[in-house]
């Protein structure tokens, strides 16, 4: 899903809590897998990555990819009406087709309807790969870089689900 194959070290370890990695993720789990991922680079120093060696097809089935025709349901509260502009939108984004979050994006327009829907589906599988099927929005922004989100990809979350319990802008399933 990321660019180039390579996800920032740091920024991993930063996120080992939401995907349940052990402490000692880049120390001991990676080099058990060699034929699959390399550290590039000394953790902690800025300019370390994760490389992801060999692309295995058979790995990149995303959740949503799974179903013959997916699609990105929500739920509305009881009592919350939404404009009529707003539904036609919704009902023309959903029909757009699916861009698998594993599919080359860099023919993409950054600021087109086919990226933001890519960049939700991306948003889709990072939070379904985590433990708790949540992840604070601060933190997916980190990734901007290596996923290719949107230059306001926070802007995706004005018209997809979010909390914001405590304070925290959260995104979930």
């Amino acid at each position: 899903m990321s660019k180039d194959n390579v996800v920032s070290a740091d920024k991993l370890v930063h996120v080992k809590r939401e995907f349940g990695f052990p402490n000692d993720v880049l120390v001991n789990l990676v080099p058990k897998y060699p034929k699959y991922f390399k550290l590039v680079g000394s953790p902690g120093d800025g300019n370390s990555f994760l490389q992801l060696v060999s692309w295995d097809p058979r790995f990149a089935k995303s959740v949503m990819g799974i179903k013959i025709r997916p699609s990105l349901n929500w739920k509305l509260p009881a009592g919350f009406l939404i404009k009529k502009e707003m539904r036609e939108w919704i009902i023309d984004w959903k029909e757009r087709p699916y861009i698998s979050p594993y599919d080359d994006a860099s023919n993409l327009n950054q600021a087109s309807l086919e990226m933001e829907k890519r960049t939700v589906g991306v948003f889709h599988e990072l939070l379904s790969l985590s433990l708790y099927k949540r992840i604070p929005v601060p933190i997916l922004g980190k990734f901007t870089e290596e996923y290719r989100f949107l230059n306001m990809f926070s802007s995706v979350f004005t018209r997809h689900s979010v909390s914001l319990k405590g304070g925290i802008k959260t995104t979930m399933l």
